[in-house]
């Protein structure tokens, strides 16, 4: 990293963030700056391979984990709404259910703050005919109103910024009532639909693997999710994955954990489970 950009302050969060999630997991500060050093390498990875991202699906740049898991679902012939992690390079993510899995796929989009990465954005999805939604109500009826026609599955990322903050994963913080996961209940509950996490790793350089995990459980079929339950076990099934992944982690300097949070009971009981693993 250049010496004039490390002291700016989203620098400085990142660096402070991955070093309180990875406590204890390096015997050596060399050990984490090298971790950190992977961090910057992944995301200038990510940005260079957003102009070839919707080449990977075709030329067989992504493999599947998994897939029992998605073909079980769809066998009971309801939508499916796949919710995932800024993990990797993303995107590719939306390309492989688009244009493979189970396409035509929908969703909500998070603009960029800069409007040029925008136009790139929507060019790329354009390019592979994929409309995602921006925020908003007028968004969230269209939404609902398309996944209860049975032709779409729906694609969300349930780390999303909102009010300056990731609330998802939790890190032992009060789960979220509003955002991304809670839409994603509400459709499958409004269209009958089957909530499948999976997300994206890195194998190398524009080459990745897609892991489709179970789908969530239900606690009354006839009722749908609940929805604080499904919150709180899509937060069981995702912690892991990015604590486990977090140098792919896109929105880490997003996040913004409490002040005291080095001394919080889940920050010891972290460090713990660093120091006992082999990573």
């Amino acid at each position: 990293m250049r010496w004039s950009y490390r002291d700016k302050l989203f620098p400085q969060r990142i660096s402070r963030n991955f070093e309180t999630l990875t406590v204890n997991r390096w015997n050596t500060d060399k050990g984490q700056k090298a971790g950190l050093k992977r961090w910057w390498h992944n995301i200038g990875r990510t940005m260079s391979e957003f102009c070839i991202v919707n080449k990977l699906w075709k030329s067989a740049r992504i493999e599947v984990e998994g897939l029992e898991h998605l073909k079980a679902a769809q066998a009971k012939g309801a939508p499916v709404i796949f919710t995932s992690m800024h993990l990797g390079t993303w995107e590719a993510l939306f390309v492989a259910i688009h244009e493979g899995l189970a396409g035509p796929s929908i969703g909500p989009f998070q603009p960029e703050p800069n409007r040029f990465k925008n136009r790139i954005v929507h060019a790329i999805r354009k390019e592979r005919n994929q409309y995602l939604f921006p925020p908003g109500q007028r968004s969230a009826y269209r939404l609902h109103r398309l996944m209860n026609n049975g032709q779409y599955s729906m694609t969300i990322f349930v780390d999303e910024v909102r009010d300056k903050q990731v609330h998802l994963p939790s890190f032992g913080r009060p789960l979220p009532k509003k955002g991304n996961a809670i839409v994603a209940v509400k459709i499958a509950n409004s269209c009958g639909g089957t909530i499948i996490p999976t997300y994206l790793v890195r194998l190398g350089p524009a080459r990745f693997r897609m892991v489709i995990l179970p789908p969530l459980e239900r606690s009354e079929e006839t009722t749908g999710y609940d929805l604080q339950e499904t919150i709180r076990a899509m937060n069981d099934v995702f912690e892991p994955i990015v604590l486990e992944h977090i140098e792919e982690w896109y929105m880490l300097g997003e996040l913004r954990l409490p002040r005291k949070f080095a001394q919080s009971a889940y920050a010891k009981a972290l460090s713990e489970k660093n120091q006992v693993r082999k990573w």
